[in-house]
């Protein structure tokens, strides 16, 4: 994950190693609002796949 922080809290964004990428079902950002603290889209980050060859 890449992070940083704005006015409204902190946005990450979902990153992989060499040889994966970041599922396809997923937006691959990740927001949490200062006024609830709560992360969106959710707080689950999922795994990465493997490249297909």
């Amino acid at each position: 994950m890449s992070c940083s922080t704005w006015t409204y809290g902190q946005m990450c964004i979902m990153q992989c190693q060499k040889g994966y990428d970041v599922p396809a079902s997923i937006y691959g950002e990740f927001v949490c609002g200062k006024s609830d603290g709560k992360w969106r889209p959710n707080d689950h980050v999922p795994d990465c796949n493997g490249k297909s060859q």
